[in-house]
């Protein structure tokens, strides 16, 4: 720094090193006339400068404006509202002097829940529609819980923390259910095995997912709790056979599941049992084009055959 004040005054010249080295030779440079004036005016704008970045620090901290625009101004680039990652775009920002809580703090700041709701799965589909970048399952996770592992804090994504009180595994559990039921997409041939929202996600309400305020079902259907139950042991053998039926046919058109049939389409289907197409086509979702494509193997599986 010193060095390089010299120089501007002009009483250093700077040369390369003569061997090729990574050293610099250093010539003393007569003192001009005018050299307390130019020592004067150089430490001047250094400290002008000074005073203008720790200004940008102080704004910056204030959160008076989005975080990645500052950001850019101090590096001397112009860059517009990132509007949906900082803290201070999503309105999550904390006032001056006001303590943000640790990372991670969501976890032991509220209760503990054994069960997901629909507003749960509500905020997950928010979660992924606003994340900074595409996250598997496991960092999605991470981020809903509001662990200090994730790699998306608060000042990120308004998302982090959403699920506090819920375990990971409860979370991972909800997200493998909206993968199955056609409101997310895991890209299992990604690196990462992302996941993304569907159209069907996108444009979901709270009614939509209704379902959702009855405890899940695994996706991988264990049939053990009370409302399988009341399908009886034949309807819960049916919708075994329905769900393995889905994850054949999936396999053989390298599809999701999804696409093929949502979890509450096999569970309609279990309970009224169609043994005709015109009855298929009164279970919700299965339109004229899914039962010309699947309405044959489907009442072959009802058939028991």
């Amino acid at each position: 720094m010193a060095i390089s004040l010299l120089e501007q005054a002009g009483l250093v010249r700077r040369h390369p090193d003569p061997a090729g080295g990574r050293g610099v030779r250093l010539e003393l440079l007569p003192v001009p006339q005018d050299a307390t004036t130019r020592l004067t005016g150089i430490l001047e704008r250094a400290r002008l400068s000074a005073r203008e970045r720790i200004a940008q620090v102080m704004a910056y901290a204030a959160g008076g404006r989005c975080r990645h625009a500052a950001l850019a101004a101090h590096l001397g680039e112009a860059l517009p509202p990132c509007e949906v990652a900082c803290d201070v775009c999503t309105g999550t920002a904390t006032a001056p002097g006001e303590r943000r809580p640790m990372a991670g703090a969501a976890d032991s700041g509220s209760p503990p829940r054994s069960q997901t709701t629909a507003t749960d799965a509500l905020a997950v589909l928010a979660a992924v529609r606003t994340l900074p970048f595409p996250m598997g399952k496991t960092g999605l996770a991470k981020l809903l819980v509001g662990s200090v592992e994730s790699r998306v804090q608060a000042d990120r994504s308004r998302a982090f923390g959403a699920l506090a009180g819920l375990t990971r595994g409860k979370v991972e559990t909800l997200l493998d259910r909206l993968v199955a039921d056609g409101f997310l997409h895991r890209d299992l041939d990604h690196e990462f095995k992302v996941i993304t929202l569907t159209e069907r996600g996108a444009e979901a309400t709270l009614d939509d997912l209704a379902a959702y305020a009855a405890p899940a079902r695994p996706v991988a259907p264990t049939f053990a709790s009370d409302d399988d139950l009341e399908l009886g042991p034949d309807g819960v053998a049916l919708l075994e056979r329905l769900h393995a039926w889905r994850r054949d046919r999936a396999a053989h058109d390298a599809v999701p599941p999804y696409v093929v049939a949502h979890n509450t389409m096999l569970e309609a289907i279990a309970h009224a049992r169609p043994t005709t197409p015109e009855a298929l086509l009164r279970v919700k979702g299965f339109g004229p084009a899914r039962v010309e494509k699947y309405g044959p193997e489907v009442l072959e599986v009802v058939r028991g055959v």
